[in-house]
């Protein structure tokens, strides 16, 4: 038997598939086109879970709103959704064996008015994850989207543009470190496809940045981002060497932290001092910071001048530190050659390629 999950503030259309019976004799689906399990839970509530580990867990975001007695799923009238912080009824929910009403559903979910979407931006981890629509509220004639589980807001602008802020003074402000590259002539915020961010005072384009009304496919987009992280964190040198007049304090050497992973890439430790050596969420700067508060912050003492674009810290020209509520960078500066375990660097820089502030690396 086929079953079909229609859920608009979720998945949007999904087909699941019948694959067989857990451990209680129970049926299970397995989503056609994704990682997605439909399961009865040892609680006896029928759940549908993201993925495998989710399902070993007994774990999910939609589920039925009473245990099952035995029904089977689309004998179930009510489901619920979780947010992240309490369960809600939700009459968009529908689990059915009809292709037809299935596909009727899907039909007809373009035009409906989504009061869930989700952001996926690797430059910008901290404003990813789902918008709810502030159903009170209208900007400029348009709804508006508060982020769940963080800061961010969905809002459009004066000149009709969508705009996301990680404050709420943005949207009186038309102030915002994601927009939308058009105006959206009417257009829904998951219906842009072209997004940009800002950096430096200036707006760059940004293939990566994704808004979507399907949960699924930014939670997919997600767990690759996770995924990839690893490997570039796997990849990443083991031990890389700061050199700053400015701040004597951070020079030396930094130890890459084993698993640690922030904003998708790998993280340094000053080797006897303070130093942390992360990429920051604001676009994503090499950072070095004193505290591991101001780590998730995104708050430092050096950064590098231009967003690293993935690029590893040892590769980046040109670096600058904090000086007040300024960032100064020095072209005169005199490079420091080091030998650690007495061995030089495997790559050797003439005065004239070395920063004011420069990262630089050697295998050990």
């Amino acid at each position: 038997m086929i079953c079909f999950l229609i859920a608009f503030a979720a998945f949007g259309c999904t087909e699941v598939l019948q694959k067989g019976r857990d451990n209680w004799n129970q049926p299970l689906w397995r989503q056609l086109k994704g990682a997605s399990w439909l399961f009865s839970s040892p609680d006896g509530f029928w759940r549908f879970a993201n993925n495998d580990l989710e399902l070993a867990e007994h774990l999910g975001h939609i589920q039925s709103s009473e245990p099952h007695a035995g029904k089977l799923p689309h004998q179930v009238l009510q489901w619920q959704h979780h947010d992240g912080s309490a369960w809600y009824n939700d009459r968009g929910i529908k689990v059915t064996t009809s292709p037809n009403d299935f596909e009727a559903f899907c039909r007809s979910e373009d035009a409906e008015e989504h009061s869930s979407l989700w952001l996926v931006a690797p430059r910008f981890p901290q404003l990813q994850g789902e918008y709810r629509k502030q159903e009170t509220r209208k900007e400029r004639g348009q709804p508006v989207w508060r982020q769940v589980s963080g800061e961010g807001w969905i809002f459009s602008t004066n000149k009709g543009r969508w705009f996301i802020s990680d404050t709420e003074e943005g949207i009186a402000n038309n102030r915002g470190v994601l927009a939308s590259t058009t105006q959206h002539n009417g257009s829904a915020p998951y219906q842009i496809d072209q997004w940009q961010f800002l950096s430096q005072g200036s707006w760059q384009s940004d293939q990566t940045i994704f808004l979507t009304e399907k949960q699924a496919e930014a939670q997919r987009r997600v767990a690759e981002q996770q995924r990839e992280a690893v490997k570039r964190t796997d990849r990443a040198p083991d031990k890389v060497w700061i050199l700053c007049q400015p701040k004597p304090h951070l020079q030396g050497e930094y130890v890459k932290q084993p698993a640690r992973i922030e904003r998708g890439q790998a993280v340094w430790r000053q080797l006897g001092g303070n130093g942390i050596l992360y990429s920051n969420g604001l676009g994503g700067f090499w950072c070095v910071a004193t505290k591991e508060a101001d780590v998730q912050k995104n708050l430092g003492l050096l950064q590098c001048s231009t967003p690293h674009y993935g690029r590893p810290p040892h590769e980046m020209e040109s670096w600058q530190f904090a000086d007040g509520n300024t960032w100064r960078v020095h072209k005169n500066v005199r490079g420091e050659l080091k030998e650690p375990n007495g061995r030089p660097f495997t790559r050797l820089m003439r005065p004239s390629q070395i920063g004011y502030n420069r990262v630089m690396y050697g295998n050990v």
